[in-house]
């Protein structure tokens, strides 16, 4: 481990070059192990703001979050919704309307109705079960 200090400046780095170094500078932009920390975000690459399709990562003291693979895949947060592009996701639930449109694994409700497997058979039918569609078993 190594570590030096900038007295004239304030700058101090932490370890060796090419192992994870950990450089602060004060008032200016220190990083953590190829990350870049600024006045108000945490990213990787030169991302200097949400959105900024290059991102790689972004934390923004705002509340943002932006994540983009270089296939332009990206899941984003903009402090009030999630943006999914190109991506899957996989467990959990999604409900819109107050179950108007409602989706976990093995259920989807659109209204009154619920699209489910029952005894190895896909059903399509309404929730008091008076009309029905199901595949063959």
């Amino acid at each position: 481990m190594s570590i030096y200090l900038d007295a004239n400046t304030g700058n101090a780095t932490f370890g060796r070059p090419g192992e994870g170094q950990i450089k602060l500078v004060p008032g200016g932009t220190s990083t953590i192990a190829g990350w870049t920390i600024d006045k108000d975000s945490l990213h990787t690459n030169d991302k200097k703001a949400y959105g900024d399709s290059n991102v790689g990562a972004f934390l923004g003291a705002n509340g943002t979050l932006d994540f983009t693979s270089s296939k332009g895949n990206y899941l984003r947060y903009n402090g009030n919704d999630f943006f999914l592009n190109g991506g899957t996701i996989t467990g959990g639930s999604i409900d819109i309307g107050n179950k108007f449109f409602y989706a976990e694994q093995g259920e989807i409700r659109l209204g009154d109705f619920i699209i489910n497997t029952t005894n190895g058979r896909q059903i399509f039918q309404s929730t008091d079960k008076k009309i029905g569609l199901s595949t063959d078993t």
